[in-house]
């Protein structure tokens, strides 16, 4: 799978979030695709949402799209709001705690079901 952008948020705050992921991929697919991704604990505002949440969606970027993903993994959300930077657009998702973009190839809802310490 190519470098993905991971869009998550915490239940307290409706400031969404973004994180460049390189460690990603699919475990299995069928008859329910099951994916993972790798968010390294320490100092990582992402892994705090996605543990807090229990929830992330996957965003497969375009190739006209590389400078994004680029940014939004040099520059932490904590710090800046990469939705307004970057001009992408949340909406609201299934369950209103999970954002996707406009336009994207393949969006994943997915829900954390391990972690490991």
């Amino acid at each position: 799978m190519p470098t993905v952008l991971v869009t998550s948020r915490n239940k307290e705050d409706s400031k969404p979030n973004i994180i460049s992921i390189a460690w990603t991929g699919i475990l299995a697919s069928g008859p329910q695709l099951v994916v993972y991704i790798s968010v390294r604990p320490k100092g990582r505002y992402s892994h705090q949402l996605i543990t807090q949440s229990m929830e992330y969606v996957i965003n497969i970027p375009t190739a006209d799209q590389a400078q994004i993903v680029d940014y939004c993994g040099q520059v932490s959300g904590k710090d800046v709001d990469k939705f307004q930077v970057t001009g992408l657009t949340p909406i609201e998702a299934y369950n209103k705690l999970r954002e996707i973009f406009k336009l994207w190839i393949l969006l994943a809802k997915n829900v954390l079901v391990y972690t490991k310490k």
